[in-house]
């Protein structure tokens, strides 16, 4: 009778651990499944947290208990800021699945099918283990603990200390804060520096920080963040190519594309996050801040942006959008149709991207403009 017992008590204790478990310690080993529901009672969804705790890593969702969106990530615990994400564009529900195995990671919607949603490529050899180290950076290992396939290698849209972010490589900032899904701002690394696009356009770049300091003519190599600031470097790393200088701290620091379209670098203080770069300075130079068809005005006394129309437009709520006064007016659905007109915008108006673009043709009349427009 006792052994019946005793048996009864193994299988309900092997069932518990299956359904609620406690995190892991720097490093898990294939053959290992997670999903936010099987750590979320012990963990609140992390399966790994780094060796001294500074970051976790497991199936997480950016918004409240309602959401419905889990991602893979890592996130700096005490200021519960996401430094990487692997599926971004294809989130689970909560009942998905990460799969540690020798072949490498894989993110699966559990239930559906077995094609990931997301996985490593294709390694050199197999893996040993998964290691979750303080600096933030996921590793997988072979048997020599070796690196096969590093996330500080593939950011999203954060660096932390120490991260570098190489020539040709970018961050890509999410849709919102709810939504990482990638968005149309990014911050690139070129050899002549670091820029910010909008599907495709320059409208930034760090050089332009009224802090920003060009210490040499080197090309740039990569972006990193240090103890004492922001840096794009050259000469094999050894010799700062534009430095944005801040008071020297150990704090967590990261350097991000926010979904607002500025690139934000900031700290955790206390119990929040501070910003101690942020760029562009005028809000007006970020692309669509106004939405489409507005135009952006800075308020030099709050330094705040403020949208309106120009003259001869009005704004229609509904579309959140402007539109002729004159109603006989409207505007295209595409750019076809016959009967076009013009509208002028007025003086002391321009385009964000145009400060980055030479003009082909100067002192050219307005008709001329608009013949070629017709063609």
């Amino acid at each position: 009778m006792r052994s019946v017992f005793l048996l009864l008590f193994f299988c309900l204790y092997l069932l518990f651990v299956s359904v609620s478990c406690g995190s892991f310690k720097e490093f898990v080993y294939p053959n290992f499944t997670a999903s936010n529901l099987r750590f979320i009672d012990s963990s609140k969804g992390a399966f790994l947290l780094s060796s001294n705790s500074i970051f976790k890593a497991g199936l997480f969702s950016p918004g409240d208990d309602s959401s419905s969106d889990f991602y893979f990530s890592v996130i700096h615990v005490d200021s519960d800021s996401t430094i990487w994400s692997s599926n971004r564009n294809s989130p689970v529900s909560r009942a998905g699945k990460m799969n540690l195995s020798p072949q490498g990671i894989s993110v699966i919607e559990d239930g559906v099918n077995q094609t990931p949603v997301w996985s490593t490529p294709v390694l050199a050899s197999p893996v040993h283990s998964l290691r979750l180290t303080d600096s933030g950076n996921l590793l997988l290992l072979d048997r020599l603990n070796a690196s096969l396939w590093e996330s500080f290698r593939f950011p999203t849209d954060t660096i932390v200390l120490g991260q570098r972010l190489p020539v040709g490589m970018f961050l890509s900032g999410s849709v919102s804060r709810y939504n990482l899904s990638q968005g149309d701002y990014k911050f690139v690394v070129v050899e002549t520096g670091g820029f910010m696009k909008w599907r495709g356009q320059n409208y930034w770049k760090l050089r332009m920080h009224t802090q920003a300091n060009v210490d040499s003519n080197f090309p740039v190599e990569f972006l990193t963040v240090t103890t004492s600031g922001l840096a794009l470097m050259g000469r094999n790393g050894t010799t700062a190519v534009i430095r944005v200088p801040l008071p020297p701290s150990s704090d967590f620091r990261v350097a991000k594309m926010d979904p607002s379209g500025k690139f934000i670098v900031s700290r955790f203080s206390g119990k929040d996050m501070v910003t101690e770069i942020s760029g562009p300075m005028d809000p007006c130079q970020v692309p669509l801040v106004c939405g489409k068809l507005r135009v952006c005005y800075l308020d030099n006394d709050s330094e705040n942006e403020s949208c309106s129309c120009v003259d001869g437009m009005r704004l229609d709520a509904g579309k959140n959008t402007c539109v002729p006064v004159n109603q006989s007016l409207s505007l295209p659905v595409t750019c076809e149709g016959s009967n076009v007109s013009y509208f002028e915008l007025g003086h002391g108006l321009s385009y964000f991207s145009t400060r980055f673009t030479d003009p082909v043709e100067h002192d050219i009349e307005l008709s001329t403009i608009r013949l070629g427009l017709s063609l």
